[in-house]
Formats: C-alpha cells, sequence, structure tokens
C-alpha cells in the first residue's frame, strides 16, 4: 500500500528584492505621513506676520545625523513687536556637504547688524521661522517630501515587481519536465 503525497504549488518567501522593496515601500509611506504634516506646519508658518529682524549672531554649525555629517545656519536674531523686544534663535533644515560652502556665504552676507525677515507667531512671539529671502535650505519641505515619495513608491514596486516574476520564472522553471 503506496503513501500519496499531494504537492500543490509552493507558496516562496520573497527574495532580497522583495524584502528590499517591502523597506522601500514603508519608507515611501513615512513620506506619505510626513508630507500633510509638513504641509500643514508651512501652511501655518506663512500665515504668521512678517517683520525685519536684526542678526546678532549667524553661523554654519556642524553636528551628526545619524552616520552622516551635516550643515545647518544657526543665529540669534532681535526684532520688535508691538511692546516688546524680543530675541530668538533661528534656524535652517539641515544639509549635507553640498550646502556647507552656499550656506558659508549666506552667513558671510548676513553677520552681526544686518537685515533679516523672519515670520513671528502671534501665539509665542519668540518662536521665529525665516521669513522668505533666500536663506538656504530655510524653503519649503513639500516639494523635497514629494520626490521623496515618488522615487521611494517606485523603486520599491519595480523591485517587489521584479522578484514576483523572478519567482513566477522560478516555479515554472521547477515544474518543467526535467526541472
Amino acid at each position: 500500500m503506496g503513501v500519496s503525497i499531494r504537492v500543490g504549488k509552493s507558496t516562496r518567501s520573497p527574495g532580497y528584492l522583495g524584502i528590499f522593496g517591502g523597506v522601500l515601500a514603508f519608507a515611501a509611506l513615512v513620506f506619505l505621513i510626513k508630507l500633510p504634516i509638513d504641509a500643514s506646519r508651512e501652511s501655518r508658518i506663512a500665515k504668521w506676520p512678517t517683520i525685519s529682524a536684526t542678526v546678532s549672531q549667524m553661523s554654519v554649525r556642524r553636528f551628526q545625523s545619524g552616520r552622516d555629517t551635516a550643515w545647518r545656519i544657526e543665529g540669534l536674531v532681535r526684532y520688535s513687536i508691538p511692546g516688546e523686544t524680543l530675541t530668538s534663535s533661528i534656524r535652517s533644515r539641515a544639509g549635507g556637504i553640498d550646502e556647507r560652502r552656499a550656506m558659508r556665504e549666506w552667513v558671510s552676507r548676513h553677520g552681526p547688524g544686518t537685515s533679516l525677515p523672519v515670520r513671528y507667531d502671534p501665539q509665542s512671539p519668540d518662536v521665529v521661522a525665516p521669513g522668505g529671502g533666500d536663506m538656504p535650505e530655510s524653503g519649503s519641505q513639500v516639494p523635497d517630501d514629494e520626490i521623496a515619495l515618488a522615487v521611494l513608491a517606485l523603486l520599491s514596486v519595480t523591485l517587489i515587481t521584479i522578484d514576483r516574476a523572478l519567482q513566477r520564472n522560478r516555479d515554472t522553471q521547477a515544474e518543467a519536465p526535467g526541472g
């Protein structure tokens, strides 16, 4: 009496491309969540009043961002709103080594005593943000978020599709006579 074993189509786990595609899909999901948060924050800041502040100090600072070295502009500005004079810190977003030169050139043009447009939060007047102008790494984050989301999503879909096609090809070869 023989034993009959029925072998169905194997369910393979994803290969390396599929796993990497999944990681990229997760990263795309992070940007999908980050994008409306950044857009909302930027929309709120865009409604703050713009005033002219006087630079007290401005510099380019190096800091570690994970394993990478990053750079940003940091400074102190003085400004007056009705009834009080305030001092607040201001800074750009982080930039890489490519942005460092532009940051240093910008800082050299904005030494102590120069004027700088800033936006201040009417609810917390000591909170300021760059108010336009040309400060490197101070513009909208939303376009960068959109590009990152599109690139990550496209790479994810591409890698997962390639991984599935390779799996189908392996399965077809395994089912072929003599395979």
